[in-house]
């Protein structure tokens, strides 16, 4: 997920001149995770989206995790969806992910119930 960085020019003299002030949001190069490759190589797990919107109704869409669009219910194109090596992939992560919760919860609730 990209970020962006909002800057606002709060030299207005009064409510009137912030409120006629243009707000202008630019995203920072810096932030965006192509230019340090080092941080998501590791972390990126699919490609990008390729649009953001449901050719059918124009919601945007959340996840492409789910075949159907979440306001319409109509099927979303193919190269919406996750590919089955990424869905793989993801898939192995979450399980990953579940253990390592599992182990953690189960480690706090016998320190809990120890002392």
């Amino acid at each position: 997920m990209n970020g962006v960085s909002l800057k606002l020019n709060l030299a207005a003299t009064d409510e009137q001149d912030l409120l006629q002030q243009p707000v202008v949001i630019r995203q920072d190069p810096a932030a965006r995770p192509e230019a340090r490759p080092e941080l998501w190589a590791e972390r990126r797990l699919t490609k990008e989206a390729a649009d953001g919107d449901c050719p059918h109704c124009g919601s945007i869409v959340y996840s492409r995790r789910h075949k159907l669009c979440g306001l319409c219910g109509r099927d979303l194109p193919e190269e919406f969806l996750f590919s089955s090596a990424e869905s793989q992939r993801l898939e192995s992560l979450l399980r990953i992910e579940q253990a390592r919760h599992r182990a953690w919860m189960r480690k706090g609730a016998a320190s809990a119930f120890s002392v």
